[in-house]
């Protein structure tokens, strides 16, 4: 069974007649320049809206109407971080571990490398800080399936090569990733297929 399946996709804006997959344990990266339809496709296929036309499966599953079944299966990067604020970096985890009904486990933040931010809120983090703790919370549930909207953007070169690090590991140990990003000489040999997004169709 494919991890993502969408055949027909169509919204009012964004994806036009997209047909994309991604197999099980593969990752695919999804390319395109702002406004070209990557986060809407991938809001789809969180579940935050519902299709104009064609079918998506998620898991085999339809990610709209079974969007909280999904949510304990699928770890999600959005493009904008809805963390709270006011919590620490520890507490953030904490709770998103609480939620997974899993221990504490710390070698996420040494694996995003905000082991020095730890007592730090979540307001006080740099753009990429946060983008590196969105990834954390994305992995609290030993996802089968990574959704990943833009997780490099406002991150330095290292801190990019540090991510893709990461997901080619959770990828070797059998994780399903589709990452969207505008960066296309990051994606060439990271990811195992880029996929180019133009205007809401593949090209």
């Amino acid at each position: 069974m494919n991890a993502v399946s969408c055949r027909g996709l169509r919204f009012a804006y964004g994806p036009r007649g997209v047909d994309l997959e991604v197999a099980a344990g593969e990752m695919v990266a999804l390319v395109g320049v702002n406004g070209a339809g990557k986060t809407t496709t991938m809001e789809l296929l969180i579940g935050h809206r519902r299709p104009a036309g064609g079918t998506i499966r998620v898991l085999g599953r339809d990610p709209y109407a079974e969007r909280r079944r999904l949510a304990t299966e699928v770890g999600v990067v959005p493009q904008d971080s809805g963390l709270a604020p006011d919590l620490t970096v520890t507490e953030t985890l904490r709770l998103w571990l609480r939620l997974h009904r899993r221990p504490v486990a710390t070698e996420l933040l040494g694996a995003v490398d905000l082991e020095h931010r730890a007592g730090m809120r979540v307001r006080q983090l740099s753009g990429g800080e946060r983008r590196r703790l969105d990834l954390a919370v994305a992995l609290c549930g030993r996802p089968r399936l990574l959704l990943l909207d833009e997780p490099t953007s406002g991150l330095d070169p290292d801190s990019r090569a540090r991510t893709w690090k990461l997901l080619r590991e959770h990828r070797d140990a059998g994780t399903s990733v589709l990452v969207s990003t505008h960066y296309p000489e990051e994606a060439e040999g990271l990811a195992d297929r880029i996929v180019v997004m133009d205007g809401g169709m593949l090209r």
